[in-house]
């Protein structure tokens, strides 16, 4: 004689996906459009590159993160300290290497006159390029006149609240 216990948790499995049919349960719901106002940038810069993310459970719009940064005296506090650090000792250049090889294009720390793997002849690093870097920092670099350490400062405040 069949068990009653599993012939009742049968019928009921095929009643429940019955059911589930019935109610749409099991079809998958469409994705939310994204708003043009930036309600979640994130989330419509990596599905516009096509990775795959795991949603947050609360999601919060751009805006609502914006007032928080805002009016939080200590969210604030700490993405003014964060920027601070960032940015205190301002902007200095130094090489990228001593010397580089011509044929190769291997790099190395100090100044050699030939490659040791190839054999090619070395350059150094170009003066003219740190003129040319230089320049660039100490000029306005947009249409409002802002210097490339007050956009940096723009860009790296906006990566911390949001």
């Amino acid at each position: 004689m069949p068990n009653p216990i599993s012939r009742f948790l049968s019928r009921f499995r095929s009643r429940s996906s019955e059911v589930k049919k019935q109610v749409g349960f099991e079809t998958p719901l469409p994705e939310p459009p994204f708003s043009a106002d930036f309600g979640h940038p994130v989330r419509s810069i990596v599905k516009a590159v096509g990775q795959t993310f795991k949603q947050e459970l609360i999601p919060i719009p751009y805006r609502m993160l914006l007032q928080l940064m805002l009016y939080s005296d200590v969210l604030r506090t700490i993405i003014r300290a964060i920027s601070q650090e960032t940015f205190r000792n301002g902007f200095y250049f130094k090489p990228k290497f001593g010397s580089k090889c011509t044929v190769c294009g291997n790099e190395y720390e100090e100044k050699l006159e030939r490659c040791p793997e190839c054999g090619g002849l070395m350059r150094l690093p170009d003066k003219e390029e740190t003129k040319i870097l230089k320049a660039w920092v100490e000029e306005p670099v947009n249409d409002f006149n802002e210097y490339l350490i007050d956009v940096l400062r723009a860009v790296e405040q906006d990566i911390d609240t949001f």
